[in-house]
């Protein structure tokens, strides 16, 4: 086995390798014939010598800012590419051609195996150079097949963005195909339709905002050449997987209290319980002035539960109604709310409907309540204030949560919230104890898990535990699969209304509790769940409500 060093100026772009610390060995019978030759080469360098030629044999050029190295290593015939198996260290040196002021080294460490070869096979010695005719470098790029597609790398499924941050992501594909054209996309995964951003390889954003529809679902399209069956060039248009960019608007730290479904409680101190009573019950109030009061009413639903069904606060002695529908009642008089729309009633209150729900902010005091307009209610207050009610007395502290107006800490949940009921009549009865279904969970944990453990869900739930863990704080519901127990327990009670299933009505709960946490996420993530559309929500939440005059509805419609 003979090697040939080559001494002659190489082209531009052209590289040498030279192939040091090989092992040959040759095998021969009794009368010696070669019966097998192997050549093994074991963890040793791969050394690559790059000389920038300008033309002129005496002159060469050093300054080398980057270099894209393909290596084929020529078997039988048959080039063998371990580009992607070689892991290249790259740096300067100039001892291997003194002709040359710098030279670029590149050492990767390989293995590579001959097979055994036949008896009255020819054995393929390397070539000498031909020093008139060396072949180009762009003869060594084979176009791919178009049969096997375009390999896209580095594009993630799920990105988070902070707001107003720049954000860039590069349409990765191998180097070896001849691309035409780049084209970045948002897609409408509620209508399908797609928006065009750009033809740059690169999409870039220079301030992320969620109000200009930055949260969106992206995809990067490739036009390229590709052979077909007959070995033709040919153009075909490739597209990467869907990136799904969240934008975090910024972390909210005010106690939020949440109730919902088969009445599920989570307080403002982050203690989780249900509750399943059929009265009117006091929510949360101001426990050292009693300058305001916020109540819910719970009536039956499904085959073996209740829900909520409205909630009336009371602030300076004046109510304020919100029922199902988004309808909400100011002394008698119906308020008018508009999708995208801030409105002022008076100077005590704004209300703001974003398509899902009513966001109603009370100015004095500070407090916002969040009504989904069917059964779903979260009550955020600005401060530490000491409270009452089925939402815990907020003393940043869950194991005393079930504090009675005595002071003193019940153990039974359905004896606390029983003493929150307002029952003059003494109607209201104390729900009976329930631990556990008797029927099979198995189909209701899988719908569940369709929806909440989906990988949007996952993966925001990740990010808003680690955000959290950075700052110290805790949060029940950081995770959808805190849900997973009150989405089983719903299923399981048929707290379905109407094509609203269980597990998509506790997907739209999660997305309002990511939304409020301040992460923006696109439309569209009711897709791969198979729940409702957002316009298929809203007419079953203005059914169960008080009919809206025509022209009146508070949401947009073509």
């Amino acid at each position: 086995k003979q090697w040939y060093q080559r001494r002659v100026p190489l082209r531009p772009g052209e590289f040498e390798v030279d192939h040091d610390g090989e092992y040959y060995r040759e095998t021969v019978d009794e009368e010696g014939n070669l019966i097998k030759e192997e050549y093994r080469i074991d963890d040793q360098e791969l050394k690559v010598y790059v000389d920038e030629w300008t033309g002129d044999e005496d002159y060469y050029e050093s300054d080398i800012d980057d270099i894209d190295v393909e290596v084929y290593v020529d078997i039988d015939d048959q080039d063998l590419d371990l580009t992607d198996y070689i892991d290249f260290d790259i740096g300067l040196w100039g001892e291997h051609d003194d002709r040359a002021s710098d030279d670029i080294f590149i050492a990767g460490k390989y293995e590579s195996k001959k097979r055994e070869k036949g008896v009255d096979e020819e054995i393929q010695q390397d070539p000498v150079f031909d020093t008139t005719d060396f072949p180009p470098l762009e003869q060594l790029i084979v176009s791919p097949l178009c049969s096997e597609g375009l390999n896209f790398t580095d594009i993630p499924e799920y990105a988070v963005v902070k707001q107003s941050r720049k954000f860039s992501q590069i349409c990765n594909v191998p180097e070896s195909v001849e691309v035409l054209s780049y084209e970045w996309v948002k897609i409408d995964k509620t209508t399908g339709e797609t928006e065009f951003v750009t033809n740059e390889r690169e999409l870039n954003i220079e301030s992320v905002k969620c109000s200009r529809g930055h949260a969106a679902i992206y995809q990067c399209r490739v036009t390229y050449l590709c052979e077909d069956e007959t070995s033709d060039l040919i153009p075909v248009t490739a597209e990467s997987n869907e990136m799904t960019v969240l934008v975090d608007r910024g972390f909210v730290s005010n106690p939020i209290c949440q109730i919902f479904g088969d009445p599920h409680v989570i307080t403002f101190d982050q203690k989780i319980y249900s509750f399943q009573g059929e009265c009117t019950y006091l929510l949360a109030m101001d426990a050292s002035e009693g300058s305001w009061f916020i109540y819910g009413r719970f009536i039956k639903c499904g085959s073996d539960g209740t829900c909520l069904d409205s909630i009336v606060v009371y602030v300076g002695g004046y109510p304020l109604e919100l029922l199902r529908g988004w309808v909400i009642n100011q002394n008698g008089k119906k308020l008018p709310i508009k999708e995208g729309e801030k409105l002022y009633p008076d100077d005590t209150l704004s209300l703001y409907y974003d398509g899902y729900e009513v966001f109603v902010e009370l100015h004095n005091p500070q407090i916002q309540i969040t009504w989904d307009g069917l059964m779903n209610v979260k009550i955020e207050i600005a401060s530490r204030q000491s409270t009452l009610g089925l939402c815990g007395n907020n003393n940043d502290d869950p194991k005393d949560d079930f504090m009675t107006w005595y002071g003193n800490v019940l153990g039974d949940k359905d004896e606390f919230g029983h003493r929150q009921a307002i029952d003059r009549s003494g109607i209201c009865k104390k729900p009976p104890k329930r631990t556990s279904f008797n029927e099979d969970t198995t189909a209701a944990t899988a719908h569940c898990e369709q929806v909440l453990m989906s990988g949007l869900f996952r993966y925001t739930s990740e990010y808003l535990e680690q955000q959290a863990a950075r700052r110290g704080s805790a949060h029940e519901l950081y995770r959808s699969d805190k849900l997973m127990e009150m989405c089983v327990y719903d299923y399981m009670s048929q707290m379905g209304i109407d094509a609203l299933t269980p597990e998509c009505y506790a997907g739209y709960n999660y997305v309002s509790i990511i939304k409020r946490l301040g992460i923006c996420i696109p439309e569209g993530w009711q897709s791969p769940t198979s729940c409702l559309s957002k316009r298929e929500l809203q007419d079953i939440t203005i059914s169960q409500g008080c009919p809206w005059e025509d022209g009146q509805l508070p949401f947009i419609r073509d």
